[in-house]
């Protein structure tokens, strides 16, 4: 009877029993490397720096007036999406946030939950906090937009048509402070820098009413002074026909006056439901507990890694050694082909002879 032999062929040799005795016999790969890697892993951890997320969510509402439609045409445009006035598309918001303009507006602003840098002074910038490095002020910006294009991310739900926001920064306060300017933004684009065509035609309509009122109230003086300088204008045709003639001027401009006035009232209705509305639905949250790094399950995560990784080492170096005893060919085939390659290195990258020529100098 004889015990094992190690002149088995590899497949025969994968059982439970051999397989522990493979990986208890290279302990360096499957408990000493998995032990280092989460020693690094928990080291890395606690150095790197927490972030904290604060998550905002609006619902951007488009109130258009448009002209109701009946019968067939209203199942068309409800299967077109276009029921109840054209709505703007949440991705325009998302896109807003990352413009430029808006990063550049947000680095300009002063924190009031960070320290000041000196006592009693204002709070930092955003830009200063940040501190994204740079040589120069435009430096500063362009490393600081990069960072903050990072650290601030939107998800649009088509289905809702709501934007949710997120901000990622290394303090909760400051998290989120910045997630509530991305909302003013929003809402600023919206009441103040957004021109709709309501708007444009109330503010021609008033500028017309301004233009009228002043030629009315020309035309009326003009008729004035005439009828006063011509008391008994019935009794000359040429006076009759001049008084009808402003007279039918004034009630001209009167009637036009009333019409765009009509106008005018329309316009400033439509432009109130034409206006888009920013609606908050969920202001933006103090996070209390880190959103990276998941210490935990990056723990346990490069435990696994490694130990997975240290046993197919481990057994690919049982198998190597196995065939190297059993494969005495193969080996000395091998030994040839890896001589052969250093004579070609070395035809190649004559290291040696020239350490070789150096030493003897």
């Amino acid at each position: 009877m004889t015990g094992p032999s190690s002149d088995r062929p590899l497949g025969m040799e994968l059982r439970p029993l051999a397989l522990g005795a493979v990986f208890l016999r290279r302990w360096r790969w499957t408990v000493l490397f998995p032990a280092i890697v989460v020693a690094l892993t928990v080291v890395l951890v606690f150095v790197v720096q927490s972030r904290y997320t604060s998550e905002a969510i609006v619902l951007p509402e488009s109130r258009t007036a448009t002209p109701q439609l009946t019968g067939g045409l209203a199942g068309l445009a409800g299967l077109a999406g276009l029921a109840g006035g054209a709505a703007q598309s949440p991705k325009l918001y998302a896109d807003l946030i990352e413009t430029e303009g808006t990063l550049d507006d947000l680095l300009s602003r002063r924190l009031t939950s960070a320290p000041a840098p000196r006592a009693g002074g204002p709070g930092p910038t955003l830009l200063q906090w940040l501190d994204a490095g740079g040589e120069t002020h435009g430096d500063s910006l362009y490393y600081a937009r990069r960072l903050l294009l990072k650290r601030i991310t939107t998800d649009v739900n088509r289905e809702t048509g709501t934007v949710t926001l997120r901000v990622a920064l290394n303090a909760p306060a400051v998290s989120r402070e910045v997630a509530g300017w991305l909302v003013q933004e929003l809402d600023q684009f919206n009441s103040v820098r957004r021109q709709t065509g309501a708007r444009n035609r109330r503010v021609f309509l008033e500028g017309r009413l301004g233009e009228l009122d002043k030629e009315q109230r020309g035309v009326a003086d003009s008729l004035r002074a005439f009828l006063e300088a011509n008391r008994q204008y019935q009794d000359a045709p040429a006076l009759l026909f001049e008084a009808r003639r402003r007279q039918a001027r004034l009630d001209q401009i009167n009637e036009v006056i009333g019409n765009v006035r009509r106008e005018y009232e329309n316009a400033r209705t439509d432009e109130v439901n034409d206006t888009p509305v920013l609606t908050v639905v969920q202001a933006p949250t103090l996070p209390v507990r880190r959103s990276f790094p998941e210490r935990k399950l990056l723990v346990i995560l490069a435990a696994v890694a490694s130990l997975m990784i240290g046993m197919a080492i481990a057994y690919l170096g049982e198998a190597v050694h196995q065939w190297n005893r059993t494969d005495a060919e193969g080996r000395a085939d091998m030994e040839a082909a890896w001589a052969e390659a250093r004579r070609g290195l070395g035809r190649v990258l004559p290291l040696r002879s020239r350490r070789d020529g150096s030493e003897g100098r």
